[in-house]
């Protein structure tokens, strides 16, 4: 079974960083709003993908990130991390996907967002107690 790990990061706004996927017919869900993450190699762990993932899609390394949720959708088993990042975009080191923005709740539910991370944002900001 495939294993990705995807990062929720947030700040003390109660809003989520996501990254706008690239224009790319060969892609899912071009041009939607995404989590950063990838998939976790065979010789890798969930939380070691995840950190890799942030320092080399947005610059920045973490100790945690704190496991949110695991869940299996369509053959795939997501590690969903969660980590909160104050940063302002101009801090950050965008090297995959067109850019990225800090989303609230309202701005999610106006977005095309990518798989099934509407709900999974949806869930997390609605009962943050992280």
């Amino acid at each position: 079974m495939t294993e990705v790990a995807k990062v929720i990061v947030y700040n003390s706004k109660k809003e989520c960083l996501l990254r706008l996927r690239d224009d790319d017919p060969n892609i899912e869900f071009p041009l939607h709003w995404s989590l950063i993450g990838r998939v976790v190699n065979e010789s890798d762990t969930p939380v070691n993908a995840a950190r890799r993932e942030l320092l080399k899609a947005l610059g920045v390394y973490v100790e945690g990130p704190k496991l949110f949720r695991m869940q299996e959708n369509d053959g795939i088993k997501q590690h969903i991390f969660a980590v909160k990042i104050d940063s302002k975009l101009s801090e950050l080191n965008l090297a995959e996907g067109i850019r990225v923005k800090w989303f609230t709740d309202e701005d999610i539910k106006r977005s095309k967002i990518a798989f099934n991370y509407r709900d999974i944002l949806h869930n997390f900001l609605g009962g943050n107690k992280w």
